[in-house]
């Protein structure tokens, strides 16, 4: 009886090694597929982000800055050219929070490489920048559908909050944020006012009209 126990010891922890072993590789498998893109949900932990983001308030975002053109870094050369104001700091997170990286990294080469003292005296350093981030052609284009969409559904209404909001976007955010404007793509070949509008005001964070629609 001892004999038969002891034959059947091997093969049954031989079983329970191999299984331990694929559990263990299936946890590291969904180690990795649980790191956040951009704009992903997070548990409170930058390695649940892919590298370089980081978890801020749930969700997966870019770090503040990029090497060498960081928020600190910005504000130093505004303060040795004498144009940083007292909340220079805090304005910049402010401003670039939630940018992707590229639109962070060409901000930042701005202010940093590319002003005079000069320039950054004479104006808003951070208008100056702003306007020379790259604004794709395509990006630009669907935010002029969306201007005339708005203006057919809303005749006479300012669109300038609606370009003004579309074009920050364009300019600014990852193609994960981005795709948030394909819902209002979708909007307008559906041709309903009320939803088109709707769509706009969620997507881009424009307060509510309470305007009469004008079917286009």
């Amino acid at each position: 009886m001892l004999k038969l126990s002891n034959r059947l010891v091997a093969p049954i922890a031989l079983v329970t090694l191999l299984l331990l072993s694929s559990m263990l590789g299936a946890c590291r498998a969904s180690d990795s597929i649980k790191q956040g893109n951009e704009g992903e949900f997070c548990n409170g932990f930058d390695d649940d982000c892919r590298a370089p983001l980081v978890c801020d308030e749930s969700v997966c975002r870019n770090p503040l800055g990029v090497e060498g053109y960081d928020c600190r870094t910005m504000c130093e050369k505004l303060d040795t050219c004498e144009a940083a104001d007292s909340d220079c700091r805090v304005r910049c997170e402010n401003t670039i929070r939630q940018w992707s990286l590229d639109a962070v990294e060409q901000f930042g080469r701005c202010i940093v490489d590319e002003l005079t003292c000069e320039e950054t005296r004479e104006a808003e350093a951070h208008q100056l920048c702003y306007v020379r981030l790259d604004l794709p052609e395509d990006r630009q284009a669907r935010c002029d559908d969306f201007l005339a969409a708005r203006g057919d559904c809303r005749p006479g209404e300012s669109t300038e909050p609606l370009r003004q909001a579309c074009y920050q976007m364009a300019r600014t955010r990852s193609d994960i944020f981005w795709e948030y404007s394909d819902a209002c793509a979708e909007r307008i070949e559906d041709g309903v006012c009320a939803d088109i509008v709707a769509c706009f005001d969620q997507v881009f964070d424009l307060e509510p009209t309470s305007s009469p629609d004008n079917a286009p």
